[in-house]
């Protein structure tokens, strides 16, 4: 096998990542996926944990990258040695590179998640019964419909156009 078809291999398969990659990103950002982050935290671990064991065949996968990007050769080895020398420089530009992932915009905790879903659902079960409060029948409970279907819009409205 030649290094040029290795080189093309690489780009086939780099390319094709990276598409599935761009799916699966907008599918979940679409759905507000909440295992997302959760997700690339477990891909960037792996990558560490392959620059710890395998940091040669990381830097290799680096140079291909850049190769497969049009940069000639000896440049991207240069470039990938020059990029592994530097530690963590090194994780965050293989998980931009190979994994498309920007890991600044990693964030979050399940604590976080779990007391603003607590804190969302709390609000959306009051809503409908503030006219319970002040009023009773029918009158209270047309003013439910009506405040339960206004929470409801608000809040799609703001997920889409992520206010």
């Amino acid at each position: 096998m030649t290094v040029k078809s290795d080189i093309e291999r690489y780009r086939t398969n780099y390319l094709a990542e990276q598409e599935g990659s761009e799916l699966y990103q907008s599918l979940a950002k679409t759905e507000r996926d909440p295992h997302l982050a959760e997700l690339y935290t477990h891909q960037i671990a792996v990558e560490r944990q392959e620059l710890l064991e395998m940091p040669e065949e990381e830097r290799e996968e680096l140079a291909l990258i850049y190769e497969a990007k049009g940069i000639d050769r000896e440049t991207a080895n240069r470039m990938a040695e020059r990029i592994m020398a530097q530690g963590e420089a090194a994780l965050d530009t293989l998980a931009r590179e190979e994994l498309g992932i920007d890991p600044e915009e990693l964030g979050g905790s399940a604590w976080t998640a779990s007391i603003m879903s607590f804190m969302l659902f709390a609000i959306g079960a009051v809503i409908p019964v503030i006219p319970f409060v002040f009023g009773s029948g029918t009158v209270a409970v047309l003013f439910s419909l009506l405040l339960g279907t206004l929470g409801l819009f608000t809040i799609s409205l703001s997920l889409i156009l992520e206010l």
